[in-house]
């Protein structure tokens, strides 16, 4: 009989300290559950975040992002072999961009002023216009692309022109109006051998007006 009784306490003993294993181990369980779920929902508000920050509007970004304050110039300029004067230049081949974006200027024609008036640089980065048969062609498939995306304007503004420290280059921004929007592009120029060739362009965000009396 005591042996009896005495197997029931042990068993009894046993069962206890294996229902408290069984009980520590379901709490380490739930405690890891916990603690995933917490680190789940902490990349899952992270990645809303990110999420939220890009999916905001180009217009309130651009408005969160302190413009460039520019004032206008005029888009008078003479037909010259040559530019020293980097806002004149800069009304001359303003003009030429918005006549080749609105078709106006021929593919051979707008080689001819690449030629003419680009700068070395941008004359050895595209390599295409050594040739000028293959630089009309690739021209002609720019003009191309144009038309496809109706990129072409009414009208359009230039600013002055920037330089910088050394005066050896400078960029203007471009402001082409087209059935009520506004598209802008910034245009760099680089003074070679004592005259202003003209090295690229590409859109741009909006830039201030800034009134001159």
């Amino acid at each position: 009989m005591r042996k009896y009784i005495f197997f029931c306490m042990f068993s009894l003993l046993l069962s206890a300290c294996s229902n408290d294993e069984i009980v520590k181990e379901a709490n380490n369980l739930k405690q890891k559950k916990e603690n995933q779920i917490e680190e789940q929902e902490s990349q899952e508000k992270k990645k809303k975040e990110v999420y939220e920050e890009l999916a905001k509007p180009v217009e309130e970004t651009l408005k969160e992002t302190e413009k460039d304050k520019r004032s206008l110039i005029t888009n008078d300029f003479e037909i010259k072999e040559e530019y020293t004067d980097e806002n004149e230049f800069a009304s001359f081949v303003a003009k030429q961009l918005f006549k080749f974006y609105n078709l106006e200027l021929s593919p051979k024609d707008y080689y001819q002023f690449l030629i003419k008036y680009g700068s070395s640089n941008m004359k050895k980065e595209l390599e295409v216009l050594e040739n000028e048969e293959e630089g009309v062609v690739f021209l002609t498939n720019i003009q191309g692309l144009i038309k496809d995306r109706q990129l072409s304007g009414s009208d359009y503004e230039v600013t002055e022109v920037k330089l910088n420290s050394g005066k050896s280059e400078g960029f203007f921004y471009r402001k082409v109006i087209s059935h009520g929007n506004s598209d802008y592009y910034i245009t760099t120029i680089i003074m070679e051998d004592g005259v202003w060739k003209y090295q690229e362009d590409s859109p741009a965000p909006p830039f201030d007006e800034v009134k001159t009396n």
